[in-house]
């Protein structure tokens, strides 16, 4: 099995190799109980990320730019109180590390970041028909 992976993958042996230790092992891969708690709580963090970009995206399209909710975007457009801007920032930077791999937190914490996202969209004004769009990313 492995020599028709290596003529199907061509020369990389670092592909390769891993393909074919998955390939034939005997034992099933297996997700922990910590892990799927981890993988459960990263979707749904980013979940309400997406519906914090999808709200914010008509206010920040009339600029021309792309959707980086970054505390200085957010109070050019005047939204937010300077505490609300600090902790949006904090979301974002978990964000960041969270998806770049920088660091995982845990996922207590990754949960508490998306509820209190959840309740900053809900003070964002809704542009016509994203109310319907955020509310249904936020109920999945």
């Amino acid at each position: 099995m492995a020599s028709k992976l290596t003529a199907a993958l061509g020369t990389n042996r670092f592909i390769i190799g891993g393909v074919a230790a998955l390939a034939t092992s005997s034992k099933p891969l297996e997700i922990q109980p910590q892990e799927a708690d981890l993988h459960e709580a990263i979707g749904y963090f980013l979940s309400a990320w997406t519906a914090f970009e999808r709200r914010l995206r008509p206010m920040v399209s009339s600029e021309g730019k792309g959707v980086i909710p970054t505390g200085r975007m957010l109070e050019r457009l005047g939204l937010f109180e300077p505490e609300i801007r600090s902790e949006v920032e904090r979301i974002r930077r978990l964000r960041n590390n969270l998806v770049h791999g920088v660091e995982t937190p845990d996922p207590a914490d990754i949960r508490e970041a998306a509820d209190r996202l959840r309740k900053i969209i809900e003070l964002l004004p809704a542009a016509d028909g994203q109310d319907a769009v955020a509310d249904q990313t936020l109920t999945r």
